[in-house]
């Protein structure tokens, strides 16, 4: 009998060990996605409209270059879609098609 009351207050410590990692997983990754997928069509519009070098396009990047998570993932994606002029242009729409080592 206590075998099973073990086996079933394993399985709630799991249920809330799971139940706290997606919490955490929408809480950093969830909003870094959508504010990615808010900021991503002024991006577009604002190159166009403005040019790569200008002030608003450069803080535009830049923003969307500090959602991106510390370390090595920042720098990847720094220099593959922000450093180089014509980077921008190989940003998906979607951030889920981002590869691993650039995003979360």
């Amino acid at each position: 009998m206590s075998s099973k009351i073990s086996s079933f207050e394993r399985l709630g410590a799991a249920g809330r060990i799971a139940s706290f990692s997606s919490y955490l997983y929408k809480g950093f990754f969830g909003n870094a996605n959508e504010a990615y997928k808010r900021i991503y069509p002024s991006v577009k519009s604002t190159i166009q409209t403005y040019g790569r070098k200008s002030k608003e396009a450069e803080s535009l990047l830049l923003l969307l270059a500090d959602l991106a998570p510390k370390g090595a993932k920042r720098r990847n994606f720094t220099r593959r879609y922000i450093s180089p002029l014509d980077g921008w242009e190989r940003l998906p729409k979607d951030p889920n098609s981002i590869p691993f080592g650039y995003w979360y």
